[in-house]
């Protein structure tokens, strides 16, 4: 019976071990302080029997019953006791505790910690309530030193660990009391590490990574130092995307080095001068459990604006697709199970999982957001499949996570039988970090002395509770990062700064100090100024809007990157102005956002900034604890920095005639039909200089006009006496001040609307024969509409003018009516400009022959951009007047192309 039954299982087929991959990829360390939301819940609603005294953010070190702080310099311990007993409420993974243990304050804490609506992401945690016994001691710089033993059900095991706390000083039903929150870390090489050579002891796996295997900026660790941890981990074969294009010299030099270290995959970097020829392999067959196994890697089309800035121009990286679809016949005659592994966008993952025939795996699509719980398991199974199916569903990773994948495949004839179970292990303070591996040190967030005045106000006094998600008062990362963009602007002289916009990393609460800002900025990137035009910075400004909005309602982003705009207001004016779609913006940014967000060339270095971080720590220096709450609530929304007010200088129409001609012959010469010979000699002499000098500042808007027009010229006809004609001979100094009151909504005509007040001098270059120079002198109260996008300036007011040019000297009163406008035309950006203006005066008894009832101007050139701001020009002038006292009416009218100069110049932000 027993050799039946043996004989029976050899001939069975034994269960194959399933094949095993895991993403080893780099993860940085980040904190939450979770269990703060609760304590500033209770803190709220305890009203007049909790009053806040101070927050500060202070390294903790951790290892099993053992717990120490470090307090700034000014800061005691609590109740000023050198030892006593408070009590410890231990959750899932963060603990706080209670100095001293009053059972008020114990127990609102565990009510509001088991409430959901406390936190800002609903949430339950139920406290375990227990004893714990501190001592303090006076450290050599005044610190004060706390240092706690308790016994909790689940103490971090292993070698002592650092971590953040934040130290709550309050008053609580009239007794001092204290609060410690000790934050919870996760992420972090070492801890990635520690699972994976667990997991590997359990069942060996093939390691892989979408890219990042040189670092990011949120990294613990930068370049080979993280390539050599990933690869201690197990990495063996990796995708290429931002950080190997950053890193692409290093790259080849390990390839170079390693042949049998980490491998790089990549099947659409292809060569410029030979596309059908890839820089690196396109793929890998390796074999696993008896499986043939293909990875072939692929490459973000977003990687291609970083080719040229790191010197790689001859490379190119063509359609993911299109350079997948020919190889899959070669995978499948070379593989059983063929893998795709990128960082591709959801769009093209999508492309890939529907219109490629043949996938088994892609992997590559990332969770939106942090994990701070255990990510959940799922399981993908499907009988008799075809080989060349659409592949699964794109595999989700987790991040802080050891992302691992089982595949079982059992074939069934010409068709298989496929199981893919998908898991994650969560990086959390229940792991102990591996020796030997790149870790952060929160040694750096320490603060030395309370008097040191902190680089941000506390959350709470920039931000009320109601704006806050739950009422937690903490800088979200848009708030950061749109302050340094702004912060940026000013340190560039720019008119705006955009920087990319990654977590925080570690969050604080209470007054912010340098070394959280220093954290925050990381390992900054070289600063440069691009030039924006209006309509590319409004594109921008709206994407980062939307961004904003879709991270509220908890939308992904998707595949952009994801930044802020700083120097823009509420009401979308940059530096007091509304938004030129066709002007030119000076914009401060940096390296990687310029390369991320494809702004255009040039890039000019920022003089005398080596780093971003180091711009953005000058400026927030030069403002700390000398500027409100208020301000930097306005600047975390994208207000500048300062406000001094715009210049504008909009050079309209600048012109220089110049023309003479001289013929010399005898009368011999009247029979030749030659223009040239029958020509008389000629000089002319004209011009033309209009320029608008516009001050802006808060609501007041300040306009100086100066209209210079002078046309001469002198015929001399043969046999004839000389002949003069002044075709033009007029001279206008004209300011005005306006206060915006409201806005428009029709923006074509004006976005901005207030009363006005004008002062204008109305004269000549030379006066008309027989006649006294011109000099006009005008008064304009009205109401000027402007700043719209066609109608630049349209204003509406009564006229007071005194004429000196007459004998005696005339005042009349009337109506007027000036408008200015532009519109940019067609893509090669010609410019339709002009200006119409028209009074019209009250009739009186005092009205001579020589009074003018009506007086207006048209003129319109459509300028056609020649080379940079020299334009050619077609143009339309139409001058029109009425006599008072006789209905008699005349006009002028000119036509030409001139070649002239124009341009806006902002003087604060731009060289002429």
């Amino acid at each position: 019976m027993i050799t039946l039954l043996l004989a029976l299982a050899l001939a069975l087929p034994s269960a194959a071990a399933p094949v095993r991959l895991a993403l080893i990829e780099d993860t940085p360390t980040h904190s939450t302080l979770q269990l703060a939301q609760p304590l500033e819940r209770v803190l709220r609603e305890a009203g007049p029997d909790a009053s806040l005294v101070g927050v500060e953010s202070v390294p903790v070190y951790f290892g099993g019953p053992d717990y120490s702080f470090r307090l700034p310099s000014g800061i005691g311990a609590p109740n000023g006791e050198k030892t006593s007993s408070a009590a410890v409420l231990e959750g899932a993974a963060e603990v706080v505790f209670v100095f001293p243990a009053e059972p008020s304050l114990v127990e609102a804490l565990r009510l509001a910690s088991a409430d959901p609506k406390t936190f800002r992401i609903a949430d339950s945690i139920r406290l375990a309530i227990a004893d714990a016994e501190f001592t303090s001691t006076t450290g050599a710089e005044g610190q004060t030193l706390l240092a706690l033993r308790t016994r909790l059900q689940h103490p971090a095991t292993g070698r002592m660990r650092s971590g953040l706390a934040a130290y709550y000083r309050f008053r609580w039903k009239g007794r001092d009391a204290a609060v410690a929150v000790i934050g919870r870390t996760f992420g972090g090489l070492g801890r990635l590490a520690t699972v994976a050579k667990r997991e590997a002891m359990n069942n060996p796996f093939t390691g892989l990574a979408r890219g990042g295997t040189f670092g990011s900026s949120l990294s613990d660790a930068r370049g080979r130092k993280v390539l050599d941890a990933l690869e201690k981990a197990g990495l063996r074969y990796a995708s290429v995307s931002d950080s190997e294009i950053a890193n692409w010299p290093a790259l080849k030099a390990y390839a170079a080095e390693r042949p049998d270290g980490v491998q790089w995959l990549s099947a659409n970097i292809v060569y410029s001068t030979a596309p059908s020829v890839t820089a690196l392999s396109p793929y890998a067959v390796f074999e696993a459990s008896g499986v043939r196994v293909a990875v072939a890697g692929l490459t973000p089309t977003r990687v291609e604006r970083l080719l040229k800035i790191n010197g790689l121009d001859g490379l190119k990286i063509i359609d993911p697709l299109n350079a997948l679809e020919p190889l899959i016949p070669r995978l499948r005659a070379e593989a059983d199970l063929v893998i795709v592994l990128s960082d591709l966008s959801s769009a093209d993952q999508a492309r890939l999982s529907t219109l490629a025939r043949g996938l088994d795996l892609i992997i590559g699509d990332n969770a939106p957001f942090l994990s701070h719980t255990p990510p959940p398991a799922t399981i993908i199974e499907e009988d008799d499949r075809p080989v060349f199916a659409n592949a699964f569903p794109p595999l989700r990773a987790y991040d802080p996570a050891l992302n691992l994948i089982e595949v079982e495949r059992t074939p069934d004839d010409e068709r298989v039988d496929w199981r893919v179970a998908q898991s994650a292990i969560l990086l959390d303070d229940s792991i102990n970090p591996a020796p030997g591996y790149p870790e952060r040190s929160f040694d750096a967030f320490s603060i030395t002395s309370s008097t040191i005045p902190p680089l941000l106000p506390d959350a709470r006094e920039v931000f009320p509770a109601s704006e806050r998600a739950g009422g937690f008062p903490v800088y979200e990362s848009r708030d950061f990062w749109t302050l340094a963009a702004g912060a940026l602007s000013e340190r560039g002289k720019a008119e705006v700064g955009l920087l990319l916009a990654p977590g925080l990393g570690v969050s604080g609460v209470g007054e912010i100090h340098e070394p959280y800002v220093r954290g925050w900025l990381g390992e900054s990137d070289a600063p440069v100024i691009v030039a924006l035009r209006g309509s590319q910075l409004s594109s921008l400004i709206s994407e980062a809007g939307k961004q904003a909005a879709a991270e509220a309602a908890g939308i992904p982003l998707g595949g952009r990157p994801r930044f802020v705009v700083g120097g823009v207001d509420a009401k979308k004016r940059v530096r007091g102005a509304p938004l030129d779609a066709a002007g030119t913006y000076r914009v401060a940014t940096s390296l990687a956002a310029a390369e991320a967000l494809g702004l255009p060339q040039p890039r000019e270095p920022m003089p005398g900034v080596p780093a971003v971080g180091a711009a953005v720590l000058d400026e927030l220096r030069a403002r700390a604890g000398k500027t409100s709450p208020a301000d930097y609530r306005l600047w975390m929304t994208g207000s500048p920095l300062t406000a001094p007010g715009l210049w504008r200088l909009n050079f309209r129409d600048v012109g220089l005639n110049l023309r003479q001609t001289k013929v010399v012959r005898s009368n011999d010469f009247d029979p030749v039909p030659n223009s040239r010979v029958q020509g008389f000699n000629e000089l002319l002499i004209g011009g033309v200089f209009k320029t608008d000098a516009e001050y802006l500042k808060s609501e007041f808007k300040w306009t100086n006009t100066v209209e210079a027009e002078y046309a001469r010229s002198r015929i001399e006809p043969r046999n004839a006496p000389a002949t003069t004609n002044v075709a033009a001979n007029r001279l206008i100094l004209l300011t005005l001040g306006t206060r915006r009151a409201g806005g428009i909504r029709q923006e074509w005509l004006a976005r901005s609307w207030g009363p006005s007040l004008g002062f204008q001098f109305d004269g000549e270059f030379e006066s008309a024969p027989g006649l006294k120079r011109k000099q006009v002198y005008s008064l304009f109260p009205g109401v000027e509409f402007f700043d719209g996008t066609f109608i630049r300036s349209l204003e509406l007011a009564g006229i007071i003018k005194r004429d000196l040019g007459r004998e005696p000297p005339n005042t009349q009163s009337g109506l007027r009516l000036r408008s200015v406008f532009s519109r940019e035309l067609g893509p090669a950006k010609a410019l339709l400009q002009g200006e119409l203006w028209n009074n019209y005066f009250f009739l009186t008894k005092q009205d001579t022959a020589g009074d003018l009832r009506l007086e207006g101007d048209f003129n319109v050139k459509l300028r056609i951009p020649v080379r940079k701001y020299l334009s050619i020009a077609p143009f339309f002038d139409f001058y029109w007047f009425q006599l008072k006292t006789r209905p008699t009416r005349g006009y002028s009218m000119t036509m030409g192309v001139s070649i002239g100069f124009s341009r806006l110049w902002k003087p604060q932000y731009e060289d002429f």
